[in-house]
Order: structure tokens, then C-alpha cells, then sequence
């Protein structure tokens, strides 16, 4: 039998001996785990498998040891939450003992997505090839909402990239969330029109735990850009949930409020703000910069930007976002300490340099080394051109990036892909649901905000999707060869312009037909908030859905 799948946990010890150092490091491995004495730890399996096993211990000073501890894949459930307890739980309580690194089992990254856009695919979305990117935030607590709006039109006129709530906005009297929301993304959106930029507004989630994700789709469908969330509030988990969800493909910031507690005595820097974040979900970590009005070391800082860049499986890196009272001054600072890749925060002192927010913004872009050190002039409305001199042709535009909620074409590649667009497996490998069918994902996970989303799949010959219900509705048009649709029982053929509709709650499959020699490819247009699908049996429709065409 394989050796089941173990992490790592790095913990520092303060113990003034090696034989109390060990003590307390196994102590750390029965609390993890079984919380019972060893003695009592008889059955085999547990005290092999389940227990954490200590696989090295060294002193690093007088009175502190480094212990790594390992534990099984399977006490974590699976499950981002129970994976936090068995890291720290009970161990959090006790004294001079603190998390320094996590060290991930490929089975654990497999089984969470992490980061959806990360470093990459933030400068994608933003248009930003190069150079830091800008960030800030809308404040004081206490302004309208149209004040808010107000400035994020001036930022975004000036090119700040994201321009966030600040943290302590919520859903006051004086700025409830759904208007100061809705008008900061129009202004945003204005901004950009005016501009050709491509920045975004970032609302807070700081909210009830029955309104976190009520919050984040009404922000996705007034126009938001990006949400900001606070996992030290509304917890790590809730910020994998969003981050997971492939309908909502928004860009996560992660703010620290309440962290500070946790790094202080439990975490380190590193594991805390930069590996847990980004194993949350989180594309972009803000944390407080050294020299602020915060007590971070220059050392610390610089781990966290090591935890969001080292080596995660498949994860992408993500961005260090340091602020807390930075100034246009320290940027060249700022940027020396963590190069280019880094989401650069400055809040109060962009609205206090001068009056003149948008000339603030500019100053900051300049300080960067950014080329665009200057908004983008707004094109003068061309003359009607003499009749009797053609007109000139328009030069195109740069292609736009693929993620974004901008106008865009995925260019057909002539053999039913598009380009950029990547082609994915329809369900698990590992579901036999289902055989020989792939999913191309078009409109609506890459930052498009519609009502619907629009996917193309394709079932090769012999293949079948799987046999499923759900409440909402569908609609497939089939634009490649033959197929079959099952759906309420009855089988009906698929050919070219043929579209075939749904209705919700009806048992559904599809096949490529059986004399098939070539790919069955239909589009599938869905409602873009819709229930999961409920894996059925064929026996309860009264024989196999395979009959009718695979």
C-alpha cells in the first residue's frame, strides 16, 4: 500500500533543552491530531498515520528550536477550514510556540484552486505590462457616497490602478454599501471611458457572514472590478469560497485587519500574510510597510513578499501590497525592496499632497518610472471628411486583454478553438460520469459581467456528457457535427443550426452520435448564477441515457 500523502508544518519552540524541545514538538503532534495522552493513542493506524510525526528538529539559538512536523493529507478533511485547525487549533493557545512555514503537499494544492488571476493575470486584466502597479483607497469613514465616487473618478482620471475601499467602509448610514458601490464602479467606468485605461474599483466585504457573498455579486453585477476582502474578519475560508468560484472571476485583495494578532505571537509574516493568503484565494496581499505607522521590520516585509512569490505547485504568484502610511517620496524606496511586481498602497497621502487628486495620481504614476506618466487625452470628435477625399481608414487598436469586463473578440482559430482561450476538461478526470468531452469557457469567467455565460464543448466520437438535473435553465446550439440530446426521457438527433432548449429540472445528456466519425461541438448558454448540477442515475429513468447515442 502507497504512503498516504503528508504537509509539513515548520514551528518554532522556545525550550531551553534538545530533550524539552522534542518533548514539546511531539506534545504539538498528539494536539493536532487525537488530543489524547499517548498512552491512550493504541490502535495502530492512528499512532502510524494520523498522529504528526516530528521529521527534523534543530536548535536555531539558545532556547529556540526549529521542529517540522508533518501531518496526513486526510486529517484536513479536504477542507480549508479543518486544514487551519490542524496547522495551529489548540497549539495557538499555548505559549512560545509559533507557526514559521507551511509546506504543501501537492494533494492539498490539487485539491483548493488558489489564486485566479494572480501577478499575470492582474497586469492583464489592469493593461499594466510592466512596472508596479498603484494602489489606494477611498476614505474618510463618514463621506457620502458620491464623495467617494467623486474621488475614485479623479484616481482613476490619473491612472491609479485599483482603487479600493478603504477597510472600515461597510454599509453605514452615510454611505450605504449598494449605492456608494454602484457609483464608485460608474464613476471608475467613466474614468476609463474618457481615458482608455483599464483601472478598477474594489468594494469592501466586510459584512455579516449571510451578506459576504450576497455583497460580492452585487458588486460583480454593478460593475466592481475587484472586491477587497478580510479574512482576519469574515475568515480565510469564505475568502476561498469566492476566490473558487468560477462564475464570479473577480480579483480578491486581502487586507490584514485583525492579522496583526496572529502574526504577532502565532505566525510568522511570511505564513500568515503571504502563504495562507495565497493559498486562500487571494491575488494581491496589503499588508503595513516598514518605516509606517505600523512596527513591521524590513525583514518581515521581504518575507511576505517571499511567500507570494516562491514555489506553490501550479499557483501563480501573487502581488505584495505594502502601505500603512507610505508617502510619493519612499516609492523609489519601495520599489528597490520588491521590484516590480508589487501592488504599491498609498492612501493618505495622495488625498492630502494637493487638492487635486488626479495631479496626485500622475505624480505617483511618475515616481514609479511608469511611462504613462500622464492620463490619456480624450479624442477630439474628428470632422466629416471633404466628399471628395476618401477617408482614412482607422488604425486598429491594440487587441484588448482577454480578462476584463471591456468589449473584446475571441478570435475563431478555424479549428474549433479560440485563440487565448484555453480548453479545459469538462468535469474531474477522475468523475466516470462522463467520457470524451472537453469545455471551452468564452464569455463570462474572465471578468465579463452578463446574465449569462457562454461555453462551447465538444464530445468525441463514442463520448457522453453526464447525465445530470439542475433548476436552471439551458440553451445548446450545436455548431459541429452530429449529436443526440437526451432530455425528460425522450431522445431527440442534433445537427448544425439546430437549438435545443432545457427546461429546468429536466434529466439531460449528451452524445456524439453513434455513427459519428468526427466531434460533436455545440455552444451551451446558461444563467451566469445558477444552482450545481445533481449526478443522476440511469436506472431511475428507467434503463441507460447511454442507449440513445453512445
Amino acid at each position: 500500500m502507497a504512503a498516504a500523502e503528508r504537509f509539513s508544518v515548520v514551528y518554532h519552540i522556545e525550550a531551553e533543552s534538545e530533550s524539552e524541545a522534542k518533548k514539546r514538538a511531539f506534545d504539538i503532534c498528539l494536539e493536532q491530531t487525537v488530543e489524547l495522552p499517548e498512552k491512550l493513542v493504541t490502535d495502530e493506524f492512528i499512532s502510524n498515520v494520523v498522529v504528526g510525526k516530528i521529521e527534523a528538529l534543530a536548535e536555531l539559538k539558545k532556547g529556540c528550536w526549529s521542529a517540522r512536523i508533518s501531518y496526513d493529507n486526510d486529517t484536513t478533511g479536504y477542507e480549508f477550514t479543518q486544514f487551519i485547525n490542524v496547522v495551529f487549533g489548540n497549539t495557538s493557545i499555548k505559549d512560545g510556540i509559533k507557526v514559521q512555514d507551511i509546506l504543501l503537499s501537492d494533494g492539498l494544492l490539487k485539491a483548493f484552486t488558489g489564486p485566479r488571476f494572480g501577478t499575470t493575470g492582474l497586469r492583464e486584466l489592469l493593461g499594466v505590462k510592466s512596472g508596479p502597479l498603484l494602489c489606494t483607497a477611498l476614505k474618510p469613514m463618514g463621506s457620502s457616497s458620491q464623495v467617494l465616487a467623486d474621488m475614485a473618478y479623479k484616481f482613476a482620471l490619473g491612472g491609479i490602478d485599483v482603487i479600493k475601499d478603504d477597510h472600515g467602509l461597510a454599509n453605514q448610514c452615510w454611505s450605504r454599501y449598494e449605492e456608494r458601490v454602484a457609483l464608485c464602479s460608474a464613476a471608475v467606468a467613466r474614468a476609463n471611458k474618457e481615458t482608455g485605461k483599464n483601472c478598477i474599483y474594489a468594494p469592501c466585504l466586510n459584512a455579516p457572514a449571510h451578506l459576504v457573498m450576497e455583497r460580492a455579486w452585487s458588486a460583480k453585477r454593478a460593475g466592481a472590478g475587484g472586491v477587497l476582502m478580510l479574512p482576519g474578519i469574515t475568515g480565510f475560508d469564505t475568502m476561498r469560497l469566492l476566490a473558487a468560484d468560477p462564475n464570479f472571476g473577480l480579483p480578491i485583495l486581502a487586507h490584514p485587519a485583525m492579522l496583526g494578532s496572529f502574526s504577532r505571537d502565532g505566525f510568522s509574516h511570511e505564513s500568515l500574510y503571504g502563504t495562507l493568503c495565497r493559498f486562500a484565494g487571494a491575488d494581491a496581499t496589503i499588508f503595513p510597510n516598514y518605516g509606517g505607522r505600523f512596527g513591521f521590520s524590513k525583514e518581515e516585509c521581504q518575507s511576505i513578499a517571499h511567500g507570494c512569490r516562491s514555489s506553490m505547485g501550479t499557483y501563480p504568484s501573487i502581488l505584495p501590497s505594502p502601505g500603512g502610511g507610505m508617502t510619493l517620496e519612499r516609492v523609489p524606496e519601495m520599489k528597490d525592496v520588491y521590484g516590480d511586481d508589487v501592488l504599491l498602497l498609498i492612501g493618505g497621502d495622495l488625498i492630502g499632497r494637493t487638492p487635486d487628486l488626479t495631479a496626485n495620481a500622475v505624480t505617483f504614476i511618475s515616481a514609479t518610472g511608469r511611462p504613462e506618466a500622464a492620463p490619456a487625452p480624450v479624442a477630439a470628435k474628428a470632422e466629416a471628411a471633404p466628399a471628395e477625399r476618401p477617408a482614412k481608414r482607422i488604425k486598429r487598436p491594440a487587441e484588448p486583454p482577454l480578462t476584463g469586463n471591456h468589449s473584446k473578440v475571441l478570435a475563431h482559430s478555424g479549428d474549433f478553438t479560440w485563440d487565448r482561450v484555453p480548453l479545459e476538461d469538462y468535469k474531474p478526470p477522475a468523475d466516470n460520469s462522463w467520457k470524451g468531452v472537453t469545455r471551452t469557457e468564452l464569455i463570462g469567467k474572465r471578468g465579463e459581467t452578463p446574465s449569462f455565460h457562454v461555453r462551447y464543448f465538444e464530445v468525441a466520437p463514442g463520448g457522453h456528457s453526464t447525465l445530470e438535473q439542475h433548476i436552471h435553465e439551458h440553451v445548446v446550439v450545436p455548431i459541429r457535427g452530429k449529436g443526440e440530446i437526451m432530455a425528460n426521457t425522450r431522445v431527440w438527433p442534433l445537427k448544425f443550426g439546430d437549438v435545443a432548449y432545457v427546461a429546468p429540472r429536466d434529466p439531460h445528456q449528451l452524445f456524439c452520435a453513434a455513427s459519428a466519425t468526427e466531434p460533436f461541438g455545440f455552444l451551451c448558454m446558461v444563467n451566469a448564477e445558477r444552482d450545481r448540477p445533481v449526478p443522476l442515475d440511469a436506472s431511475a429513468l428507467g434503463g441507460s441515457a447511454c442507449e440513445g447515442g453512445a
